[in-house]
């Protein structure tokens, strides 16, 4: 069969998936959002409708001739951002015109995800233990395709799924997690040892997340492009995100991937990870668990970053079980139009 054809197939397989999982789920009336970037320019009374996050803390130390102005130019290509550095640095600095050589300033910039509609009017899904926003348009069902399972997973009409697991913190995913520079090239290590034809272009974030009650936590996230014909296509690939949110007591991680756009899933994990909403009261102590509701992702390989799911493992799984079951003989005008194109 000419990978053409091959193309074909898998993506219309991929269609009855996700047609599969808009039956069981819900939350299909809603009209799908472009995605969820991320934003600098938010207007002070939009920030409650907000999640804010704030990459890992960054210091810059002035010099001789600077001013806000040109810093903030220099950092984020307008001086009219030389505001946040007031807002940020507001210990130290009584007048934006009088900066000193030698001061460092904070110049962790936050960043905005605006908050779907129905997730600020809804509160997203909800569990008595946790709450997370689901994005419009979205749907919530079991992903099964060969040997990779996952019992909550959502879907768009568009070709992006995100397979979810949410349990209790463990410890050792806090130790693995403390390092994260040494974590990622744990993580891309094993991508080159073990899948080297198969994952290209890993990228890595870090954010904070503070003073926002129960969204308060640590977000991390990579990135990458996974080649489904390595030796053959390697154009075809599909986009894959990863999100990990580490709050007070839960652990949420997230495995999206999108045939069709790199940007959007990138954008969708990010927002659903971060949206993650532990809701612990005091009279919980000790008995607060997640792990109750049984939500769960198999294959669960073992690898080299402790207390992490393994989320290449999944998805080579998942992809691998696609091939499977797709029907690989082509039709007869499958064959007719294979003999055209090579006439």
């Amino acid at each position: 069969m000419g990978l053409g054809i091959l193309r074909k197939r898998i993506l219309s397989f991929l269609g009855m998936g996700i047609a599969l999982l808009i039956l069981l789920g819900s939350n299909m009336n809603a009209f799908a959002v472009e995605g969820y970037p991320l934003t600098y320019d938010i207007p002070r009374e939009k920030e409650e409708d907000c999640l804010i996050l704030t990459k890992e803390k960054q210091n810059y130390k002035v010099e001789e001739g600077d001013c806000l102005w040109n810093i903030a130019e220099a950092l984020w290509g307008s001086g009219v951002y030389y505001t946040e550095l007031v807002h940020a640095n507001r210990a130290q600095i009584a007048d934006p015109n009088l900066i000193y050589p030698g001061m460092v300033l904070d110049i962790s910039r936050k960043a905005y995800i605006l908050r779907d509609p129905s997730a600020l009017t809804y509160g997203g899904f909800q569990t008595g233990k946790y709450a997370m926003d689901q994005p419009s348009g979205w749907t919530t069902g079991v992903g099964n395709i060969g040997d990779a399972n996952a019992n909550f997973t959502l879907a768009d009409n568009s070709g992006n799924m995100i397979f979810c697991l949410i349990q209790d913190k463990k410890g050792e995913t806090v130790q693995s997690l403390k390092d994260w520079e040494t974590c990622k090239k744990k993580i891309t290590r094993h991508a080159e040892k073990n899948y080297p034809q198969k994952i290209s272009d890993l990228e890595f974030d870090h954010y904070f997340m503070t003073d926002q009650e129960g969204l308060s936590g640590e977000v991390f996230l990579y990135s990458f492009h996974w080649h489904i014909f390595p030796d053959y296509d390697p154009a075809f690939s599909v986009y894959g995100c990863v999100g990990l949110k580490l709050t007070d007591h839960i652990q949420a991680e997230f495995i999206g991937c999108s045939f069709w756009e790199e940007g959007p899933i990138q954008e969708y994990t990010r927002y659903v990870t971060a949206s993650v909403n532990e809701l612990f009261e005091e009279k919980d102590g000790e008995s607060f668990t997640v792990n109750d509701f049984n939500m769960s992702i198999a294959p669960d390989e073992k690898w080299e970053i402790s207390g992490m799911f393994n989320s290449f493992a999944y998805l080579d799984a998942l992809f691998e079980g696609m091939l499977r079951d797709v029907n690989l003989e082509p039709t007869q005008e499958e064959k007719a139009m294979e003999k055209m194109s090579r006439d």
